[in-house]
């Protein structure tokens, strides 16, 4: 491995550092939550596909097996509230890896509660399967039904080129000064692309009229 691609990890290394400096910096995103009835089942659906950052949407058209998450956590309405003290309550963890010669998304929901593989034709569809929340436990949603509420979302999209990561392992290997080596190991989990971004959600109190939306099992039964 030559001396110039040492080069040129130590400057990618440093623009990645100073990258994500300024993403921490970045405003916090908004959305708005909508009530929706599947059945006699009241549902508060949290959309965030439109939330992704261009980077992000750019990892996943990218080529490469991407790992997305999307987690919630429930405003207290403290002053001064932070929510990194805050308890995850949702979420929903998938791999996605867009073909682009058969124009296609792999994709597999990764998540305890409805674990499922399948490929989708658009970005649409794989935002409808991991991008979207639908809260539906009685308790949170008679409670946000009553007086609205806010909740935190996070979307963590990363990507690695395994390509990449081999030729930055190789490099390690050949650094003779130990703390070249432990910091460069240490960073190599950080040099895969990764980028997270912050949502606001508002969830309004639930209107008088809820949109009514046909439920899994009615749509099996009609089909």
């Amino acid at each position: 491995m030559s001396a110039g691609w040492g080069g040129r990890l130590l400057a990618a290394a440093s623009f990645w550092l100073a990258a994500s400096a300024a993403h921490a910096a970045d405003a916090e995103l908004v959305a708005t939550a909508k009530w929706q009835k599947k059945g006699d089942k009241l549902t508060v659906v949290i959309a965030l596909s439109g939330a992704l950052t261009q980077k992000q949407r750019d990892m996943i058209d990218g080529g490469f097996t991407t790992l997305s998450q999307l987690s919630l956590k429930l405003a207290t309405g403290a002053k001064d509230e932070d929510d990194n003290d805050l308890p995850v309550f949702y979420g929903v963890r998938c791999s996605v890896k867009f073909d682009a010669w058969e124009e296609v998304y792999d994709v597999a929901r990764l998540d305890d509660e409805r674990p499922r593989a399948g490929t989708v034709k658009t970005f649409g569809d794989y935002g409808e399967m991991c991008l979207k929340a639908e809260l539906e436990k009685p308790e949170l949603v008679d409670k946000l039904a009553a007086r609205g509420g806010t909740i935190f979302a996070k979307l963590v999209v990363k990507q690695t080129s395994t390509e990449e990561a081999e030729k930055i392992k190789d490099w390690l290997i050949q650094q003779q000064s130990g703390v070249m080596q432990s910091l460069f190991s240490h960073m190599l989990g950080e040099l895969t692309l990764n980028q997270t971004a912050s949502v606001r959600v508002s969830v309004p109190p639930k209107p008088e009229v809820v949109e009514r939306v046909q439920a899994p099992d009615d749509a099996k039964r009609k089909g």
